[in-house]
């Protein structure tokens, strides 16, 4: 079975585990079709938001989680993104746009993936309980002196607070 290696972002942990993909290609696909409330997968390590993720205490190479995907903040994919050979027929023009989220006491600043020219405002009303891509994210958590740099992290659109303009 096809897995995706993530970080999971939560209010105060970082958990790393791997997510299987179900049959979609994309790591977002699998984020916005989660049928009812919780992601499972598979717990590779577990840290505070601030430190790196260490692998488990126990010495144990896996266990089982769940998670309920409404108290994900964000999603790291950890490994690097593939192109699938799929038809560019089902591609869309995106138009990035720089944007600051906030998410509590958490602050991402990145570029959003505008579909169809929609003005921002309408495509994060539109989106706001699925998952949203952010390339180039700069990530300032809370209690942290430093901040940390993402090619890519799909932000829960339903624990969005506010959302402006760079």
């Amino acid at each position: 079975m096809d897995t995706a290696n993530v970080d999971l972002f939560l209010s105060t942990r970082r958990l790393r585990a791997e997510i299987p993909l179900r049959g979609f290609s994309r790591l977002s696909d699998v984020l916005n079709n989660t049928p009812g409330d919780f992601l499972a997968g598979t717990l590779r390590g577990i840290s505070d938001v601030r430190f790196s993720v260490k692998p488990l205490a126990d010495g144990s190479v896996e266990r089982d989680l769940v998670v309920r995907i409404q108290d994900v903040l964000m999603v790291q994919p950890l490994d690097p993104p593939t192109v699938s050979p799929g038809s560019t027929a089902e591609r869309r023009d995106r138009i990035l746009q720089r944007m600051v989220l906030e998410l509590g006491d958490w602050r991402l600043e990145g570029s959003l993936h505008l579909v169809d020219c929609v003005r921002w405002v309408d495509f994060a009303t539109a989106n706001n309980e699925r998952f949203l891509a952010m390339t180039q994210a700069t990530v300032a958590m809370p209690g942290a002196e430093a901040s940390f740099e993402s090619s890519l992290v799909l932000v829960n659109g339903a624990r969005v607070s506010a959302l402006y303009e760079c």
